[in-house]
């Protein structure tokens, strides 16, 4: 929670304040490169708490890219013919894009069985 959440929180405030200074799409990709290193190097250890294999990176890094083409097709929607904000703008593609990333790097990540185990009980027990 607390890796996706630096990464979500930073990579937004980084997309804001380069949308100050170049076009939004170029301050995606800025982004988007910054939060992309952050989880390749992060994520699999701390969130899903597994080591992981080279292929699975390579996998996740993937998805990323494709994540990422899906956040510059909502910038173009969300930006033709109008001139939101730059804070509208980063909030609508992170919403979009920020759950495709998880649900992406929960599925190709291998979880360890016994915190899959842990989870899968009934609380309580």
């Amino acid at each position: 929670m607390i890796v996706g959440g630096t990464n979500t929180a930073g990579t937004l405030a980084v997309f804001v304040a380069l949308q100050l200074v170049c076009a939004p799409w170029l301050a995606y990709s800025l982004a988007f490169a910054v939060g992309l290193v952050y989880s390749a190097c992060l994520t699999s250890r701390w969130v899903f708490r597994s080591p992981t294999r080279a292929i699975r990176i390579a996998i996740l890094i993937a998805w990323y890219i494709g994540v990422y083409g899906v956040g510059e097709s909502v910038i173009a929607v969300v930006r033709h013919g109008h001139h939101p904000s730059a804070v509208i703008t980063a909030l609508i593609t992170v919403t979009v894009t920020a759950p495709l990333n998880f649900f992406g790097a929960r599925s190709i990540l291998p979880r360890p069985r016994a915190l899959a185990a842990k989870e899968a009980r009934p609380s309580g027990t």
